[in-house]
């Protein structure tokens, strides 16, 4: 909490402090708008870290689907990897056979709510790119059209990753059930080299470029001694 508030602080000061001279120069690309999504997020850490419950402890409760689990894992020799021991106390089978079929009918539910926060997540994600247009209008400035493209390319794979990371997470765990592993390890390395460090060093790269042509400028004055 306490990082996600410095961070937060840090963000909306130096989006403050944006002068109209970089937005002029550089328009929306301008190197401390990048910083609007960072601000967000840093909000939002905040918010889930104030909402989010915290326990001590966890317990496993003993039922039939646990014993059955622990026989699969015995019978694949993979205990030591996988223990399974504590529970407190024993669901009846009536009780277990009501659950599994509540959460049956949970999945089919959680799917439809599944698409409706992608949906709800892509209109978050966008908010940041409206505080960018909201303080630069959009306009290009006299920045360069690859400048415009990586900061945008950045923005853009920051708000996306967020919203399709959970379903890119789903389709490597089907994957690697299913044993498709030259799969999984494909998507993993295009994940990384191409959607997660390009946009990352094209960003970085162009925005120290930025800060280079741009300068710091001090404000001196004078003081009668």
């Amino acid at each position: 909490m306490l990082v996600a508030v410095g961070q937060l602080a840090f963000s909306l000061v130096t989006l403050y402090r944006t002068r109209e001279d970089q937005i002029g120069m550089y328009g929306y690309a301008a190197f401390k708008l990048t910083v609007a999504q960072y601000a967000w997020m840093s909000l939002f850490n905040l918010i889930g870290s104030l909402v989010c419950p915290n326990y001590p402890s966890i317990f496993i409760v003993k039922s039939q689907t646990l014993e059955a689990l622990r026989t699969k894992i015995g019978d694949a020799g993979k205990t030591h990897l996988y223990p399974l021991s504590g529970t407190i106390g024993e669901l009846e089978r009536e009780s277990e056979l009501a659950i599994i079929k509540d959460y049956n009918n949970i999945k089919v539910k959680g799917f439809v709510m599944a698409v409706g926060r992608t949906v709800l997540g892509i209109f978050i994600a966008a908010v940041p790119i409206a505080i960018i247009g909201g303080l630069s209008g959009f306009a290009p400035g006299n920045s360069a059209l690859y400048q415009r493209v990586w900061t945008m390319i950045w923005l853009v794979y920051g708000a996306g990753t967020g919203c399709f990371s959970s379903a890119l997470a789903e389709l490597l765990f089907d994957l690697a059930a299913r044993k498709r592993r030259g799969w999984v390890v494909l998507l993993v390395v295009l994940y990384v080299i191409v959607f997660s460090c390009a946009p990352a060093i094209g960003g970085f790269a162009v925005v120290g470029e930025m800060i280079i042509n741009y300068g710091e400028c001090i404000r001196l004055q004078n003081v009668s001694v």
